[in-house]
Formats: C-alpha cells, sequence, structure tokens
C-alpha cells in the first residue's frame, strides 16, 4: 500500500509527552535527599556537640565558682600555710559535692593558684604563692576527652576560672555601735618646760624611726637634736604631745598631753649649781644627783609590771672635807621618807672606786621602790652632821643623826624624779628616754654661771609607743577591754537615728551604711559635718555616745547573743578558745568594730563626730551591765566546759574580747577596697569573687 505520513497530531502528541516525561523531578529528589542527609547528621551531630559543650562549660564554671568561695571561707589564722586545706576544700566543693555532668568528673583536673590551666603552657597574672601570702584563692579547671553525645566529633578542651580575693572592707553596715582608737599618733612634739611655772622652754617634734624589740614604733629626733638651755632653771620637765590631727594644742580633738601631774613634765631634767662652794657656816649643797636600775627599763620612766628599784647618786658638797662620811666631823645622807625594815635608807660616800660606786658621789643601794602604776615618785635627800659641824663652829652638833635634838641637819627636798607609767597617766608610751650626744641619762645637767657657759646641751628625746591594735595569736592570749560606761566620754558610738538607746544599738547593729573617710572633715552632730541629718551615706563620720548607760548593757548584748534582754541559759556561748582561728559564720559574738583616730575618746563633747578609719573584727568574750539582767553565761555552772565559760569584765558596763583574723563574705550593702587584708593587723577581711 502506498506509505502514510503520521499525522499532524500525532506528532504533536508525541511531543508533548516527551517533555512531560522531561519534566518530572522524581528522580532528582531521589539523589538531592541522598546527598543531603549524610550533611543533615553532620550538622545535627555538631549542634548536640556544641549544647553538649555548654553544658560541661556552664557547669565547670560553677564548680569553680562553688570551689572558689567555699574555700575562701576556711581561711584560717595565725596563717602561715593553706595550700594543702585549699586544694582539699576545692576538690570537695568542685568534685565530690558538685560532680561534672554525665558522669564525666574524671576528666575534670583542677589547679588551686596556678598560673596555668592544668595540662597547659599559657600563663596569666595569678601568683604562684599559697593563698595566705597571696590573699587570693584561685580555681581553674580544665576538662579534656570529651566526645559528641552520639559519638560522633570532638568536643574542644574546656576551661574555666575563679578566683576569690581577700580584700580590707571598705564600706559596712551592721555594725556594733563601739568604737577602738587607734592606738598609734599621727605626730608626736616634746616640749620642754620649766615646772616652776608652767612655761615652754622650747620643743622639738619626733619622727619615727624603727621599733623596740616588742615591735613597738620608735620615735626621737637623733636626726635633729634641740639646743636647749639650762640657764637657772632647776625643774625642767618634759610633756609628750600626741596628736591624731595637725593640732599640738592640749585639749583640742584627738590631742593627748601627757605631762605627770600638776603640770609637771612626764620625765624630769635637773638643773644645778656648779659655782659657791660651800663655806664655814653654810648648810652643804647638793649639785648633780642621777638615778640607776638594773629591774626597772629605765630608771626615770617605765612601765613595770610589778614593782622595780632604782638607786640615787647625789653630788653633795660638805665644804671640801675629803670624805665627809668618816671624818671626824661626820656626815649622813639618807633618802627622804623611807625606811626598810624600820632603818633609814642611807647613801654612803664613794672614795675608792669599789663595785657599784661612783667616785666623789654620795650613793644608795637600788632599794628605792617604784611601784606599777604610779606615777611621778620623788626622790628627796635629808643630811645631817653628828660630830661638831663641817661647816662651822656655830652649830654644836649630836651624834644621834636625824634627830630633833640634833642642830646640824635639813632636807635638799626632792631631787630627782622616776615614773611608773600605766595607761592612764601616761597613755601608750611604752619608755621614755632624755639624751645627750644619744647616750641616754641626761637628767642632771649644769646651769648657766660665770665659770659655765657651756650651759647649752643638744638633747633627743626617745620614746617608744603601743604599736597598732593587733589580733589575737593565739587562744590564751589577754583580752581586750572596750568601756562603755564611765563618767565622761565612754568608747560607745551614737552610731543610728533610728535607734535612739545604746541597747537598741547594741542588739540590732548600726543600720547606716559606713565607710573609711576619704578626707571629709567631721564636725558637730547635727551640723552640716555630721553624719545626720544631712549627710547621705555611705557616712564617713561617726558620732560618740557619752554618759554611762550601764543597765542598757547586758540587756544589749543578751539580746545580740543570746537572743532575748532577760536571757536565763547560755545558748551561745563563748567559743573564743575552742574554736580559736576557726570561728563559725553564724556565731553571733563576732562582730565589726569601727576604728577612729588616736585620741578619740580623751574629750567629755556631747556631740563631736570623728572620722572612720577602718574597720576591726572582734569576738566577744564577755559583758557585763550594772542595773539590767545578768549575762548567764558568767556563771561557772553554764556552761560545764571551761573554755566557754565567759570573760568576767573589768566591771559593769564593759565588754571584753580579742580582735581576731577572720574572712567573712561581703556582707549585704558592703564594698571592699582595693587593697588585700593583711591579717597580721586589726581590720575586717572580706572575701570577694573576682573573676
Amino acid at each position: 500500500s502506498p506509505t502514510r505520513r503520521p499525522s499532524r497530531t500525532g506528532v504533536r502528541e508525541s511531543v508533548r509527552n516527551l517533555r512531560v516525561h522531561l519534566a518530572s523531578e522524581s528522580g532528582a529528589i531521589t539523589i538531592l535527599v541522598a546527598l543531603l542527609i549524610p550533611f543533615c547528621i553532620l550538622m545535627m551531630s555538631l549542634g548536640l556537640t556544641a549544647g553538649d559543650w555548654w553544658v560541661h562549660k556552664r557547669h565547670l564554671q560553677t564548680q569553680v565558682d562553688a570551689a572558689a568561695l567555699a574555700a575562701a571561707q576556711d581561711f584560717s589564722f595565725p596563717c602561715t600555710t593553706l595550700q594543702p586545706a585549699m586544694e582539699s576544700r576545692v576538690a570537695e566543693y568542685g568534685g565530690t559535692r558538685n560532680a561534672q555532668v554525665e558522669g564525666t568528673q574524671s576528666n575534670v583536673q583542677l589547679a588551686v593558684n596556678s598560673p596555668t590551666y592544668p595540662g597547659q603552657a599559657t600563663s596569666d597574672d595569678t601568683p604562684a604563692a599559697d593563698p595566705c601570702s597571696s590573699m587570693m584563692v584561685d580555681v581553674k579547671a580544665t576538662e579534656t576527652g570529651l566526645a559528641g553525645p552520639i559519638g560522633v566529633g570532638f568536643i574542644p578542651t574546656i576551661n574555666a576560672h575563679a578566683r576569690v580575693e581577700i580584700f580590707k572592707a571598705q564600706s559596712l553596715e551592721g555594725l556594733l555601735p563601739l568604737a577602738v582608737p587607734e592606738p598609734a599618733p599621727r605626730q608626736i612634739r616634746a616640749v620642754f618646760i620649766d615646772e616652776a611655772d608652767g612655761t615652754e622652754i622650747t620643743h622639738v617634734d619626733l619622727a619615727q624611726t624603727g621599733k623596740d624589740g616588742s615591735g613597738n614604733p620608735i620615735w626621737d629626733n637623733a636626726s635633729t637634736p634641740r639646743a636647749v638651755t639650762v640657764a637657772a632653771h632647776s625643774r625642767i620637765g618634759v610633756r609628750l604631745v600626741l596628736t591624731g590631727s595637725t593640732s599640738f594644742t592640749c585639749g583640742d580633738p584627738l590631742v593627748d598631753c601627757y605631762d605627770g601631774t600638776s603640770g609637771n613634765g612626764l620625765v624630769f631634767i635637773r638643773g644645778w649649781a656648779g659655782v659657791a662652794p660651800v663655806t664655814l657656816g653654810a648648810d652643804p649643797k647638793v649639785r648633780g644627783v642621777t638615778l640607776s636600775s638594773t629591774s626597772c627599763d629605765d630608771p626615770y620612766f617605765s612601765r613595770p609590771n610589778a614593782s622595780c628599784n632604782v638607786a640615787v647618786h647625789a653630788d653633795i658638797d660638805f665644804g671640801g672635807v675629803g670624805n665627809p662620811e668618816t671624818a671626824a666631823n661626820m656626815a649622813t645622807v639618807r633618802v627622804a621618807n623611807l625606811q626598810m625594815g624600820g632603818a633609814d635608807v642611807l647613801l654612803h660616800y664613794c672614795a675608792t672606786g669599789a663595785s657599784g660606786c661612783d667616785i666623789g658621789l654620795w650613793n644608795s643601794a637600788e632599794v628605792i621602790p617604784v611601784a606599777a602604776g604610779t606615777g611621778p615618785v620623788n626622790i628627796g635627800l635629808d643630811w645631817a652632821e653628828t660630830a661638831n659641824s663641817m661647816t662651822g663652829p656655830a652649830r654644836s652638833c649630836k651624834n644621834t643623826a636625824f634627830k630633833n635634838s640634833n642642830p646640824c641637819q635639813g632636807s635638799f627636798g626632792n631631787v630627782q624624779r622616776s615614773f611608773a607609767g600605766d595607761d592612764t597617766s601616761s597613755g601608750p608610751l611604752q619608755l621614755v628616754q632624755v639624751l645627750e650626744d644619744d647616750v641616754a641619762g641626761a637628767n642632771s645637767l649644769r646651769q648657766c654661771d660665770a665659770t659655765n657657759g657651756a650651759c647649752t646641751y643638744p638633747l633627743v628625746v626617745r620614746l617608744s609607743i603601743k604599736g597598732s591594735l593587733k589580733p589575737a595569736t593565739s587562744a590564751t592570749d589577754p583580752p581586750t577591754q572596750i568601756r562603755i560606761t564611765d563618767k565622761n566620754q565612754t568608747q560607745a558610738l551614737d552610731c543610728d537615728p533610728d535607734l535612739n538607746t545604746i541597747e537598741l544599738e547594741l542588739a540590732k547593729g548600726c543600720g547606716p551604711l559606713y565607710t573609711v573617710n576619704s578626707g571629709r572633715p567631721c564636725g558637730k552632730k547635727n551640723v552640716e559635718q555630721s553624719p545626720w541629718p544631712n549627710q547621705t551615706a555611705p557616712w564617713e563620720c561617726v558620732a560618740i555616745s557619752t554618759g554611762g548607760k550601764p543597765p542598757q548593757i547586758a540587756d544589749g548584748f543578751n539580746t545580740r547573743v543570746l537572743g532575748s534582754a532577760s536571757a536565763t541559759t547560755c545558748t551561745g556561748p563563748n567559743r573564743f578558745k575552742a574554736d580559736f582561728g576557726h570561728w563559725s559564720h553564724s556565731d553571733p559574738r563576732v562582730v565589726q568594730l569601727i576604728t577612729t583616730p588616736f585620741g578619740t575618746f580623751t574629750g567629755s563633747g556631747t556631740d563631736d563626730t570623728f572620722p572612720v578609719t577602718n574597720f576591726a573584727t572582734f569576738y566577744i568574750t564577755g559583758w557585763g551591765g550594772n542595773g539590767g539582767h545578768n549575762n548567764p553565761c558568767e556563771t561557772t555552772a553554764i556552761p560545764a566546759d571551761p573554755n566557754l565559760h565567759d570573760d568576767a569584765p573589768a566591771g559593769p558596763g564593759y565588754v571584753v574580747g580579742h580582735f581576731i583574723s577572720y574572712v567573712e563574705p561581703l556582707p549585704a550593702g558592703g564594698s571592699p577596697s582595693t587593697d588585700h587584708c593583711d591579717p597580721a593587723v586589726v581590720t575586717t577581711c572580706v572575701a570577694v569573687l573576682t573573676r
């Protein structure tokens, strides 16, 4: 049959079918899905791995934070080495008590006070030093060896870092309304006075030059001796002016003056005449007189704990006789108003230079008592001639010395003075000396006269003064007493305008926030410089509280420590000895005090305010009032353990205790300074998480 050509309709249908077939995506999608499945699995693995890394990282940071904070609370003093103890505490709180998630604690390594992370070389600024010296607990943690959550992929090394540093507190609230003045003044001046009328001869300012064997600061003017002209002065006293400010005016705030009694000096210099020898018919004359001692720290000024003794050495002119004591016309000298065993204490003339004998002088034995804390001990001398008259025929002397029937006798009066200091009469002064050319004992100087024009002496005043407040270093250290009731000023503060009694302030603490004074002047309460009402917190000045309030003392402390003013059971016993160095942060006897400048509590003002110089941590070991409730912890029966008995205070209105080195968490509202804590000085130490 003839060949037939396709119809035009058929061709179109074929083309259309071809296009539909070519447009189909079922094959491409299959291929694409096959290609995307591994990529999706990889992305899911990476996401899960990143999430797992974040969980481990977050928990590792929690571990080091907890470890550093826990270890910092274990600072104990005296502090010599804490590294092993801190490492143990870090392992406990960074692992045992707070293990890493998913049971991977074995992959975690911890380092304490290390400049590098475990197993790594890169270092930072962390000192590789014991926490006792670095005043920090730095914890680094590293976690390694982690695989992905489905065993696919690798989790990089995880590092975490935390640091707790121990700083001095800069501001605090909740303080006890008690203050302790700094024992060391800012400046000291020695004033030479004429004791006859109290006028000033000259003065010299002292500088701190070192420390004595007990660690007390030494002050003197050895680099600039003061030229003192004795002239005709027979009794020169040395007044010491100690100031916590720039003023040297006795009676000003923060100024303490120590000058013995009745305006006399704290130490004494005898001025003596060296001309006009004794002639016939005249009484004997006493020239230079000195003291010596082997039992007192210094014969002219000391602070003996018990009575010590001094000896006296006197140059006495009886008219040119070779040995007045053994010559035919014999003389006798005694210490006035002193007898030993019912007999006079005699001086004997030294002619040969025997041991302990000053040739040409009258010397006593070292038996003149200087009782502890008695203040000035005046030493007078009496004289008598016992055979005829050494000084002329006008008198007929009796051989019974110092009897009323003997006309040949008299008194030289007080010729020297020793001084036994204490906290009241000489404050923080521990030793006071007058020196010439750096030689001690310049306490007897010749006056100016026709044959002695060189009567100006280069004098040095040297003293030691009680050093800074120190924390207790052992459980047997004697307690410190703080007076809260007195006829004048106490060491109590009026620290909270919202609490109107010392009882409430003792029980609750000072509500306002106080901070270390940065140079702000302090004036009177209720005026511009006062803590209230015009000063904004934090307050840099604190008001003092005057007058005795003994009934409130025990009530306030009973409430604070035992929970009730009328407490009859010692629910908060004294654990100072039992817990020494490891006092609990929940112990209510651990309190914070304010320190103020030297001389704060020596006046009698009722509305003075003073700078806050620092804070101090204090452990209360006893208190007592008068007229209020009793302190049930003072009895020996409550509790039975002698280590838990309260220390008996010096009297009603006192609190006793110890300054302690102690670290506490930074309290709410408080702030740290930029200075690390020094556990060797009295301050408040706070733990601060800095990294």
